[in-house]
């Protein structure tokens, strides 16, 4: 049972966090049920104890609140009374037409779930996302030569799905998969040399016009509305590098040395942190890559991953 203390504020008191509801035998069970009397008898005594039900257009209210977390959320309305903190049996009485009402503490503890709570404590694997990064970061691999089976083979995947993902011809994916794609490019990504070993997979992107790891910051490649970085600079003379160089560190504007090549990053980033004492955040700023990515970016990593099979 859920109810409310005399300062207001909701509680779940009649069950500990193991059970769903009152367990026999349960010390947290016995405390919590404990605790419940002695706030409904101090609530009796002060008259701030609520016993009514939600009843009429505040019961909609809650019915309809539900619906909306289903729909944006894409799960069932019991994951939102796991949220919440309540018995699922709350949430089933919603879906009847006659229902005569609901304990005011549990419809408060429904209204109180948002988005964002649901996305943080339930499981996610297969809530649909734009696959708009995905086809991103499948062509910037495609740039650096990892062809459709290489990745296949590494996420235990069929390479047709893979090139599908690719193409863009999917209007969306689950997040789980998703996030496989994600993790597997950055690891890619953390490698002291990312290249890919199929040249006929990086003539087939250069012809279809995909854009590189390089054309795309870490916090846009997943936005379907950003635009991609500045092609780099064509260039092989160190001079003319150390001047990029030079002036990046000298105008570290946020972003300014994203589109520059990987040496020339890895320089800029040795540099920075060495001679002139930087973070690795405030290095990704300047480079358009997140911390870590710095830092694997001067470490290197010596665990490339098979091409075949592992997920």
């Amino acid at each position: 049972m859920v109810s409310r203390d005399p300062a207001g504020g909701l509680m779940l008191i009649s069950r500990c966090d193991a059970h769903s509801r009152y367990a026999k035998g349960c010390p947290g069970c016995q405390a919590r049920a404990a605790n419940y009397r002695r706030v409904r008898v101090a609530g009796l005594a002060d008259g701030t104890w609520e016993s009514g039900k939600v009843v009429g257009e505040e019961l909609e209210r809650v019915r309809q609140h539900v619906r909306a977390l289903t729909a944006v959320v894409g799960v069932g309305g019991r994951r939102v009374a796991l949220v919440a903190g309540v018995s699922h049996h709350s949430v089933d009485v919603l879906k009847v037409d006659g229902a005569v009402g609901m304990h005011r503490p549990v419809a408060e503890a429904l209204l109180g779930v948002t988005v964002r709570a649901c996305l943080a404590l339930i499981d996610r694997p297969t809530i649909p996302v734009d696959p708009t990064g995905t086809a991103r970061r499948l062509r910037a691999l495609a740039v650096d030569g990892w062809g459709g089976s290489e990745i296949a083979g590494l996420l235990g995947l069929q390479p047709t799905s893979v090139r599908r993902h690719r193409a863009g011809t999917r209007v969306q994916i689950t997040w789980g998969l998703h996030e496989r794609y994600r993790l597997l490019y950055e690891k890619i990504q953390s490698l002291a040399d990312p290249r890919g070993s199929s040249d006929r997979t990086r003539l087939r992107a250069a012809r279809m016009g995909y854009l590189g790891p390089e054309r795309w910051a870490d916090e846009d490649i997943d936005d379907p509305n950003a635009e991609p970085l500045p092609p780099p600079p064509d260039t092989d003379d160190w001079v003319e590098v150390s001047q990029l160089i030079d002036g990046a560190l000298r105008d570290p504007r946020p972003g300014k040395a994203a589109a520059y090549p990987r040496p020339v990053q890895r320089e800029i980033a040795r540099q920075a942190t060495q001679r002139l004492g930087w973070s690795y955040e405030r290095v990704g700023e300047l480079l358009g890559r997140t911390g870590s990515t710095v830092e694997y970016l001067l470490i290197g990593r010596k665990d490339r991953p098979h091409t075949r099979g592992g997920r």
